[in-house]
């Protein structure tokens, strides 16, 4: 005594030419097919190249680097190639990479080089916290060179 459902017919998928406005499922069909059809984008404006010498952090970067390479003269010659090297061109690149990505049109790629300036900067303080612990460095100076690196790294943080 169970009641059956009415049997109905199963309904077919509508083709293309049945579907209301003739409009493909795949978004992607629905674009126009040649240039000529595709309205013209706003032409984007260059944004002014950024002027790092107004800087600040790139006026500190630079003075911090001279001194990086004064404080690591004092270092043994046989780390030559090896931490005094590495110091060196961390501390470098902290203000050429601010300058470099102040030469790039947009945002984006001036904070990219931002970051990569900002990672030299942390590689710098593994650095010096290194030379420390092998005695290359005093705690007087380290802490000096700390807070000089911080101050660096706030202030490229807030462009």
């Amino acid at each position: 005594m169970f009641l059956e459902p009415p049997k109905t017919k199963p309904q077919r998928q509508k083709t293309k030419d049945q579907r209301p406005n003739h409009q493909s499922p795949n978004p992607k069909d629905q674009r126009p097919k040649t240039k000529d059809q595709t309205p013209n984008p706003k032409p984007k404006t260059p944004k002014p190249m950024r002027n790092f010498r107004t800087l600040n952090v790139y006026h500190q970067a630079i003075a911090f680097a001279t001194v990086i390479y004064q404080t690591t003269e004092s270092f043994p010659s046989k780390e030559k190639y090896g931490l005094i090297s590495q110091l060196q061109r961390a501390a470098v690149s902290i203000p050429s990479n601010i300058a470099e990505g102040s030469s790039r049109r947009t945002s984006a790629d001036f904070a990219r080089f931002l970051d990569i300036a900002i990672g030299s900067a942390f590689e710098l303080e593994t650095q010096l916290t290194i030379a420390h612990n092998i005695g290359y460095l005093n705690t007087e100076t380290l802490q000096k060179l700390l807070e000089e690196l911080t101050s660096i790294q706030k202030q490229t943080n807030q462009l």
